[in-house]
This record gives structure tokens, C-alpha cells and sequence, in this order.
């Protein structure tokens, strides 16, 4: 076999034409990958093995937060044995929990060019909670917080019930060989372990109506902030009481560890009334009036009538007595009529309310 070794610093020229010209000259360079022939080649020029060093000291610079995707990385040469964990290309990552449970940590790992002579290389990853103030780097500080797992394909890994307001690293690896170039992969995090969730009840209302909106996660001591905010009657706290005048999503922005996380909910807001569009005044007790389902809440609305001249022809403050399709006691003809309601509530502005009732006879 043809052992091609690393230098630490780039050859003299002189020996790099000399090794170069062994290399070809060997029957068997043609046996290797053309890609590692390249690789080798670089290697030799630069005293680069293909893959830069960088170690788990490097985790707290590499911070992930949720729904933040990280679309492109790369392991180094960094071998790693910790617990079920073995791996000769590592990538590390910080994160930490905020303090909602139960709790659920959400991990995509998507293999980018992975390759090696006979195919797709695993990418594998573990889970583990470092000791307060720990030296990423120090195994002894390590706790195994989640078995080890691993694929060749998109893979979306779940973690139940991680420890609240903690720190982790998230150490992601592969045996692949870097003589076949780079292992890159993207990663991206999320979960009611690393993410603020917001909740409201009811999410379904009608128009005057308020809901509560609840937002829980969030690192101890860091607050909340709510957007719209006019309609939420205390913007910055977790808990509070909005009053929208149409479907409204709401968006809830927080702090777990470096990570500003948002959520959102949305709130939909129906008609505060039902106005049925037709009715059929023949006196047979069914349908014979003009029927305003939930108006009896606004006492002060003024219901007006229109012909299609634009005469008024029924008016009431109020809807204690339902349109009959008469007008000064007498029978109006069939056809289409023409609403203005307006309802008047006094802690919500709601704009008229217009169209078309029609009588069938």
C-alpha cells in the first residue's frame, strides 16, 4: 500500500518535485480515489491534511439557537471517545436550556458531501451536559445526556426531558477519511427545550371579545415582549389580555442563554354577530321575521332598513323587536333591502356592519 504521511510545515521545492515524482511513478498511485490524489497533492504543498484543526474549545464560540439553521459546516480532525461516542472528525456546539417542561430538544442533521470511496459516510451525534463554569474540553465535566445515534441521510433526532437551564454540547462526528475531501453537513436546532412557546385561549373570537395570551421558556430573569402591542393590554409581561379588532398573530420575543427565541400565536376574530340574509314573512310561523343572531349583547345598536331608492324603512335602537318586512304596518314588497348596523359597543371600535337582506314571498 502507498502511505502518503502529513508535514507540518510546507516542503522545499526540491523535495516536493522529488515526492511528487515518486508518487506517480508508483504502480499503485492508480489504485487511489482521483479525488484523494488531489487531496494528497495539497497536502504536500500546504502541510494541510484537508481538514484545518479545531477542538472542543471552539464550543462556546459555536452557539446554536433554535430556528436559527446553521445551512453549512464542517468536522475536523479532531478525534473524539467519550461514553457510546467514538469518532476521528468532530464538530462541537453549545446550548443551552431554558424552563419549560416538558421539555424536548429537536436536532436535523443534513448530510451535505459526505463521500468516501464507497458511498455516504455516517455523521453520528451526542448529547452531553457540561458541569457549571466547566471546561468544554474536560471529558470529566461531561454527563451523557442522550444515547448515540447516527445516519447517512437526513435525519431529525428527538430528546425528551433534558435538565432546565443547563448547558450542553452537542457533539456531532464522523470516521470519514479526510483524504476524500471535506465532511460537511448543516444542523439546526429547535424544541421546547431551547425555544420560548406561546400559547392563547381561546384562539377563536368574536369581534369585542378578549383572549388571554401565555408565553412560557424563557431564561430566569429575562422578560417578554409582545407585538402588535396596542391590543395586548400589558405587552411585556408573560401572561396578558389582548382585545383584537380583526384575526391577529401575535409574536411573543424572549431570551434562553445567547439566544433571543420568538413564537407566535394567531387569534381569529369572527363577526360579533350573525345576520341572516333572507327571511320569508308569510305568516306560517317559520322564518317571518329578520333574524340577527347575538345583536341582544349591544344594547345600544341602531339597525336601519333601506329600499332600493334609499328611503329608510325600518329603524330600532337596540333589536328587542325583529323586522317583520313591514313598513308603517304594511306588507313590503319581495326583493332586496339594505343594511347599516351599527352596534355601538363601548370598549371596542367596530365599523358599521352593511348589506343585503332580501324578502321572499
Amino acid at each position: 500500500m502507498l502511505h502518503i504521511g502529513v508535514f507540518k510545515h510546507p516542503m522545499p521545492p526540491y523535495r516536493l518535485i522529488a515526492t511528487i515524482l515518486a508518487i506517480f511513478a508508483s504502480e499503485e498511485y492508480v489504485r487511489i480515489n482521483p479525488k484523494a490524489i488531489i487531496i494528497t497533492l495539497v497536502t504536500l504543498i500546504t502541510g494541510t491534511p484537508g481538514a484545518w484543526s479545531q477542538d472542543c474549545s471552539s464550543a462556546q464560540d459555536n452557539v446554536l439557537c433554535a430556528d436559527a439553521p446553521l445551512p453549512e459546516d464542517s468536522l475536523y480532525s479532531n478525534p473524539v471517545s467519550f461514553d457510546c461516542f467514538s469518532a476521528q472528525m468532530t464538530q462541537f456546539y453549545s446550548i443551552t436550556t431554558g424552563t419549560y417542561t416538558p421539555s424536548a430538544l429537536n436536532v436535523t442533521i443534513t448530510p451535505g458531501d459526505c463521500d468516501s470511496f464507497l458511498g455516504p459516510d455516517s455523521i453520528f451525534i451526542i448529547v452531553v451536559q457540561l458541569a457549571q463554569f466547566a471546561d468544554p474540553c474536560d471529558q470529566t465535566s461531561y454527563t451523557a445526556a442522550t444515547a448515540c445515534l447516527g445516519s447517512a441521510q437526513e435525519e431529525l433526532y428527538v430528546f425528551q426531558n433534558l435538565p432546565t437551564e443547563s448547558e450542553f454540547l452537542i457533539i456531532i462526528g464522523s470516521d470519514h477519511d479526510p483524504l476524500y475531501g471535506p465532511c460537511t453537513f448543516g444542523v439546526d436546532i429547535g424544541g421546547s427545550s431551547v425555544d420560548v412557546v406561546a400559547t392563547v385561549d381561546p384562539f377563536l373570537i368574536t369581534l369585542g371579545e378578549t383572549t388571554e395570551l401565555s408565553a412560557s421558556g424563557a431564561s430566569s430573569g429575562e422578560g417578554y415582549v409582545w407585538s402588535p402591542a396596542p391590543s395586548v393590554e400589558d405587552y411585556t409581561s408573560p401572561a396578558s389580555t389582548a382585545i383584537p379588532e380583526e384575526t391577529t398573530t401575535y409574536e411573543v420575543t424572549t431570551t434562553i442563554g445567547e439566544c433571543t427565541v420568538q413564537d407566535e400565536v394567531t387569534v381569529t376574530v369572527g363577526p360579533p354577530v350573525v345576520i341572516f340574509n333572507a327571511f320569508t314573512p308569510n305568516g306560517d310561523g317559520i322564518n317571518d321575521s329578520w333574524q340577527i343572531n347575538g345583536i341582544e349583547q349591544f344594547e345600544a345598536a341602531n339597525v336601519n332598513v333601506y329600499d332600493r331608492w334609499g328611503q329608510k324603512i325600518f329603524n330600532s335602537l337596540g333589536y328587542g323587536s325583529q323586522w317583520d318586512g313591514t313598513n308603517r304596518g304594511k306588507f313590503l314588497p319581495a326583493g332586496a333591502y339594505y343594511y347599516v348596523i351599527e352596534l355601538n359597543d363601548p370598549d371596542v371600535e367596530i365599523p358599521p356592519l352593511t348589506g343585503v337582506v332580501s324578502i321572499l314571498r
